[in-house]
């Protein structure tokens, strides 16, 4: 447990002035390098992420590792230059170990990063018995809509919260996400794959997801969003969607 803690502690998070200072470009530039409808569009840009309501960081780690390859692009170091550049190390077979072990520890503390990020904003929105859109969840665990394994992995950590949540409440913490703001439409396959592996029985998925809805927002909800008496839970979140912020 020390150990994790510490490396999470080492996890440096950038705001917007410090991502300008590092990478010498304006803060327009940056933000059309993360836009993939602009040409400037930059799929190695690091993702950004939420902080707060309205508050965006980016991962020291990642600005630098940014930086560094601009820097070697621009000598013209060839790939394998790069990487020796990089790793300050002759090639070798193999990765050094020391090497695979930090690379291991940065790549474990940015996934708990994430997995914290996305539980905090999933349980947030719950409380106030509002929806959540697949595509907020991307961008706040700062991976891309136009990878597929990103998407893979945030399956997967949906996946492992839900059973948590389920293990400990018996609740299931992705029930209130949705692709658009609409309650009627389903989640991703993956929540009923959960679902199934919990043997939670159904027969229709739709009522069967209005009851995970219930019980969710019965769990976290604060009582100001209540109805009296009858707790009509999902007529009131068939409205919920209006209070959701549009992208």
């Amino acid at each position: 447990m020390a150990a994790s803690n510490e490396t999470s502690a080492k996890i440096a998070i950038l705001r917007m002035k410090q991502v300008i200072d590092r990478t010498k470009i304006s803060r327009s530039t940056i933000y059309n390098k993360l836009n993939p409808k602009l040409s400037a569009y930059d799929p190695t840009f690091p993702r950004k992420f939420k902080l707060g309501a309205s508050a965006v960081g980016w991962l020291e780690s990642e600005v630098e590792a940014w930086v560094t390859k601009q820097a070697n692009v621009s000598k013209g170091l060839p790939e394998q230059a790069r990487e020796t550049s990089v790793l300050n190390t002759v090639p070798t077979t193999s990765p050094p170990q020391s090497i695979t072990k930090d690379a291991s520890a940065k790549a474990h503390g940015v996934l708990e990063l994430r997995v914290a990020t996305i539980r905090t904003f999933l349980e947030e929105r719950a409380k106030c018995a509002t929806l959540v859109r697949y595509t907020e969840l991307i961008d706040c665990a700062m991976l891309s809509k136009e990878s597929e394994n990103d998407w893979q992995m945030l399956d997967k950590i949906l996946t492992d919260l839900s059973r948590e949540s389920y293990k400990k409440s018996k609740v299931l913490l992705a029930a209130h996400i949705r692709n658009t703001n609409d309650p009627k439409t389903l989640p991703r396959e993956s929540f009923f794959d959960l679902a199934n592996a919990l043997g939670l029985q159904y027969d229709n998925r739709a009522r069967f997801l209005d009851k995970q809805l219930k019980d969710l927002f019965a769990h976290y909800c604060d009582p100001k969003y209540r109805t009296e008496k009858t707790l009509l839970w999902i007529e009131a979140v068939r409205k919920c969607h209006a209070r959701v912020p549009s992208n």
